[in-house]
């Protein structure tokens, strides 16, 4: 049996030193990811005067509930929003805090649940909020938005 030493003078280099090659040649195979879809939303500009929200023709419940709570029109961000959401279209929309971010999404989905009626237990919106801080503001907003509104149309679950 004869032992193998490493010396100075050998062809093949130590192990763990010098490049690694691979037998037979072959080149590593790298699967390219397909690119995800691009989803094309267009800007859309408005008209960021207020609107009475009697002129959305929405529920006479949803609108008592906003009356209630001292609205007599919207803000900027819901005269851009409210419209648009009403007629089914997605949404995105950026504006700072305390511009009624909130209201412009949840007045077309409360809307939308009275004109379509109870259903089974099904969900039929979901809202993702980063922080439980603003979890709870929203579900706030809700409560005060729906307190005329059967209970069957709306109720909101937290994770503990």
């Amino acid at each position: 049996m004869k032992a193998h030493t490493s010396h100075a003078s050998s062809k093949r280099p130590a192990r763990g030193r010098g490049p690694r090659r691979r037998s037979g040649g072959h080149k590593p195979t790298f699967h390219a990811r397909p690119e995800p879809p691009v989803i094309a939303y267009e800007q859309t500009a408005f008209d960021p005067a207020p609107i009475p929200f009697e002129k959305f023709g929405l529920d006479a419940r949803l609108l008592s509930g906003i009356q209630d709570l001292g609205w007599a029109e919207t803000r900027s961000v819901q005269s851009g929003v409210i419209p648009l959401a009403l007629e089914g279209h997605d949404v995105i929309a950026c504006a700072e805090t305390g511009t009624g971010k909130t209201a412009a999404f949840l007045v077309p989905i409360l809307q939308r649940f009275l004109r379509e009626g109870p259903r089974d237990a099904k969900t039929r919106a979901l809202v993702l909020a980063p922080t439980r801080e603003l979890a709870v503001q929203i579900e706030d907003q809700v409560d005060r938005k729906s307190t005329r509104l059967n209970s069957s149309h709306v109720s909101e679950s937290r994770m503990p």
